[in-house]
């Protein structure tokens, strides 16, 4: 409790009259800021996707180049890599769940010692 104490003191000595929160939703807190200033930390990133006036320890300049693209397209883009990653990917049979360790792939036991 006393490092929220001590920094909520040190943001007052440099931002009179800003609003501290100590708990809740970082992502829920920066929609709602006019301007965020954080240290080393990927909500950096939320707050350039956001559009917010971002200040951080991070270059600006490489987090825009890192920042994944925001252009409503995201789920389309990611569904074109699996599409890819699945073309090039050998196909097998799927494996019940509850299979166990050595189970055939169909979840139908096989005899031992071979084919009959």
């Amino acid at each position: 409790m006393r490092k929220v104490e001590r920094a909520t003191r040190e943001i007052g000595r440099h931002a009179p009259g800003a609003m501290v929160f100590t708990t809740g939703s970082a992502e829920e807190m920066i929609a709602n800021c006019d301007v965020l200033i954080t240290r080393f930390s990927s909500t950096a990133f939320v707050g350039l996707a956001l559009g917010k006036e971002t200040y951080s320890d991070f270059d600006t300049d490489e987090l825009r180049r890192l920042m994944p693209v925001q252009n409503g397209s995201a789920a389309f883009n990611i569904a074109n890599v699996c599409r890819r990653l699945l073309e090039a990917a050998p196909l097998s049979p799927p494996v019940p769940l509850d299979a166990a360790p050595g189970d055939a792939s169909n979840g139908q036991s096989q005899p031992r010692g071979g084919a009959r």
